[in-house]
């Protein structure tokens, strides 16, 4: 388990580049599953909830992605840009 990614409620997440998001996102998700601290489930809560802010500002989905539903889903897949 990382200490950085708990960390995300606090630190700024503009300089950070959409991939980089994309895949704290699923860090902390594994976190939150996996965790049996509830202190540590919370942070990733918070966590999370601001990276989907911020995925959502810059028009990215936190969606399952259509090519992963046959192996347990739960990727972050970009959404479709018109």
């Amino acid at each position: 388990m990382s200490a950085d990614i708990l960390l995300l409620g606090r630190g700024p997440l503009r300089a950070t580049d959409g991939n980089t998001l994309l895949r704290l996102f699923d860090q902390a998700q594994e976190i939150r599953r996996s965790s049996s601290l509830k202190v540590e489930r919370a942070r990733a809560d918070r966590a999370l909830e601001r990276i989907a802010r911020e995925l959502h500002r810059r028009n990215l989905a936190t969606s399952p992605c259509q090519g992963e539903a046959n192996n347990g889903g739960g990727g972050v897949a970009a959404s479709p840009t018109p």
